[in-house]
């Protein structure tokens, strides 16, 4: 997962000018089909800042929506009045720290990837048996956990190969096995 960090300084009484600036820019990106991101106002050492965070899947969308911000001059219009209201203006890009072995589960946004299982079958002796695969969007590796139900499926229910367990799983970039009958 790549997560960019806008942060904007604004000049002394521009704070709400600021905000009007970032939010106008978030509807701009919905406009040019990306994530609107979510817009933070914090301090740093008592002086206000705002802040503006988007996640990625990976360099590769990351990537794509910087192209898709470049291209678009609505965005560079929000840019340039954004200018007029801000001291300083830093981009920071984060990447996990993987090799930290005590971090185990991490939060990887969902937002537009399908929450749908892949059926996949396994063998177990002379048997042949079914079961749901989910898979986090990116590239993986991905730690996988078996999600037994034992008998609490019915047929016919909406919940055949618990979604909702799946989407979480996902967003805690795990992948996950549901076998079933």
């Amino acid at each position: 997962m790549i997560v960019e960090r806008t942060c904007y300084l604004p000049k002394p009484g521009k704070l709400q000018e600021v905000l009007a600036t970032r939010r106008r820019a978030s509807r701009v990106r919905i406009g040019e089909g990306l994530r609107a991101g979510t817009i933070y106002q914090g301090q740093i050492d008592g002086v206000d800042w705002v802040f503006w965070e988007g996640r990625f899947a990976s360099e590769a969308e990351h990537q794509a929506d910087l192209d898709a911000r470049a291209a678009s001059a609505d965005f560079e219009a929000v840019r340039s009045e954004m200018r007029g209201h801000i001291e300083h203006f830093d981009r920071v890009i984060m990447r996990p720290d993987r090799d930290f072995e005590s971090c185990v589960l991490y939060d990887l946004p969902l937002d537009g990837a399908p929450v749908e299982p892949v059926e996949m079958t396994f063998k177990s002796g002379d048997l042949e048996l079914k079961g749901f695969f989910f898979k986090p969007p990116g590239e993986g590796p991905f730690p996988c956990m078996i999600t037994n139900h034992g008998s609490g499926i019915f047929q016919g229910s909406s919940e055949l190969c618990r979604p909702g367990i799946g989407a979480l799983l996902m967003n805690w970039g795990v992948a996950s096995f549901l076998p079933h009958r």
